[in-house]
């Protein structure tokens, strides 16, 4: 599975340094430089993770995870977060789509492994996801199964009612013309 990640930074300078490491762990780095161009690559293709800076110049970053956890509720965030403004670390830790939130001083490779354990978790749940809708898929086939054993059953408890006497017949005829020595 291709594992590709979604980075909402307006530096490109920043950007182009975790785009680096991130292609050296085989990772699909995805850089967009405002709130409005992420979501025009969420509806273009599907992310598990995105990667998301505190401060984002045309949305408020809260305003941004509140939407996201809305939109793509499947999608797990992680955020770097500067500490200028400590008012929304709360707000944000507490929203469950947020995974993950680094805090300064940043170093990287602290990033790099952060974001690596949440694209597993990603994964996981996904491959969950996955296996509940399979399992809905199979009971929903169970009970049509179920639900057309019990009208044959029913078509056939009263079918028996149609045929007793004919098989009665039958049987009555063969055990005549055994009892007469007849062989067949």
């Amino acid at each position: 599975m291709e594992t590709s990640i979604l980075y909402l930074q307006a530096n490109e300078g920043i950007a182009s340094n975790l785009k680096d490491r991130f292609n050296a762990e085989g990772i699909e780095f995805i850089n967009a430089a405002s709130a409005a161009q992420a979501f025009d690559l969420l509806r273009e293709r599907e992310f598990y993770l995105a990667l998301s800076d505190g401060y984002i110049p045309d949305m408020r970053i809260h305003d941004f995870v509140d939407r996201c956890a809305r939109e793509y509720p499947d999608m797990i965030l992680d955020v770097c977060m500067d500490l200028t403004d400590p008012k929304y670390v709360p707000m944000i830790v507490n929203e469950d789509c947020v995974r993950k939130v680094f805090l300064p001083p940043w170093n990287i490779e602290d990033i790099v492994e952060g974001v690596k354990a949440s694209i597993d978790e990603a994964h996981i749940h996904m491959d969950l996801v996955r296996r509940i809708n399979e399992l809905g898929n199979e009971e929903m086939t169970f009970a049509e199964t179920i639900d057309h054993l019990r009208r044959s059953l029913l078509r056939q408890q009263y079918s028996y009612n149609k045929i007793a006497p004919f098989f009665n017949r039958v049987l009555d005829a063969f055990l005549k013309r055994r009892d007469l020595g007849s062989t067949y």
